[in-house]
């Protein structure tokens, strides 16, 4: 797993983007498919109502090749695939991940500002590998790291 996630080019390359539009439940209203290569100020604003009407959208012009994102949701289907045991030993929290925020966050794992909203979702958070004697590895500042992730 861990070698197959790190075999992954996360070189930008032209993507032809194409969206599908996801349809509301009942109600006939589409999931938001937003253009991040439009005006930013109207890429902003459509951000805004995506996130705040629907708490998500789907991202198109971003120049990510294709084959790339098969390849990572591919890496995902196979981790979240994984048992318990296994994601946890890459734990954010327990298993090093820490301040580079890198790691398996199981369900339940994170919470609203307030604490009082449970977060239903697992993730596995990764990033840019950083050279670990790089000053701001060192520094332990936020986001700068190496990932964490199994053998398996």
């Amino acid at each position: 797993m861990a070698d197959a996630l790190r075999s992954v080019d996360a070189t930008p390359q032209p993507s032809s983007a194409c969206a599908t539009v996801i349809r509301g439940a009942d109600d006939g209203r589409t999931f938001p498919v937003i253009d991040i290569s439009g005006q930013r100020a109207q890429v902003v604003a459509d951000l805004d109502d995506a996130l705040r009407g629907w708490g998500g959208f789907v991202c198109v012009g971003h120049s990510l090749d294709n084959a790339l994102m098969k390849r990572m949701l591919e890496a995902a289907y196979a981790f979240f695939a994984l048992p318990d045991d296994v994601k946890s030993k890459v734990d954010l929290v327990q298993g090093g991940g820490g301040a580079a925020w890198r790691g398996y966050m199981p369900i339940g794992g994170e919470r609203s500002v307030s604490g009082s909203i449970e977060d239903f979702k697992e993730g596995l958070y990764c990033g840019e590998e950083h050279d670990p004697k790089n000053p701001r590895c060192l520094a332990g500042l936020p986001t700068w790291g190496q990932n964490v992730l199994p053998d398996e």
